[in-house]
């Protein structure tokens, strides 16, 4: 006689060796955003602080790419985030960002693909995200004030 899949012994479930409790009431409240859709908390640090805070050798090179696009996109809101370590400009969604990387600084596009890039500036990450290396003052052209102005622009509904 064939036995049937019921009747067939099953395993002992392993016994850990830690006491396990039992949670009681609601179970805790969970963001069910994504981790990397989930907004990294403002800081109360301002701009010019956070610019302070960076490496002395960056400081010049941040300032400029700052107020290049704060001139760009006077509209936009300032935002530090310190866990990002980037300073963002939001209109009113994150628009651009200007961050210190490896010697030099990044302005980076939310949605970057969709911007109209006739000069070949923007260079790509995973995603829509699009960004620009700037190693000195002089890379910060009327070029990259115009992809900060169409980034701002369009998250403005223009």
């Amino acid at each position: 006689m064939a036995k049937k899949p019921t009747d067939a012994k099953r395993p002992s479930p392993q016994k850990s060796a830690t006491k396990t409790t039992l949670r009681t009431g609601p179970r805790p409240a969970r963001n069910s955003a994504p981790i990397s859709k989930r907004a990294a908390p403002p800081s109360r640090t301002t701009p010019a602080e956070w610019i302070a805070e960076q490496d002395a050798a960056m400081q010049p090179l941040l300032k400029a790419a700052r107020a290049l696009c704060r001139k760009a996109a006077p509209h936009a809101e300032e935002r530090v985030y310190d866990g990002w370590n980037l300073l963002a400009f939001k209109n009113p969604r994150l628009c651009c960002g200007v961050y210190p990387f490896r010697g030099a600084v990044k302005i980076a596009f939310e949605g970057g693909a969709e911007l109209d890039d006739p000069q070949g500036l923007l260079q790509s990450t995973k995603g829509g995200m699009r960004f620009v290396l700037i190693n000195s003052e002089d890379q910060l052209t009327a070029a990259v004030a115009d992809l900060v102005r169409q980034a701002c622009g369009r998250r403005h509904g223009k």
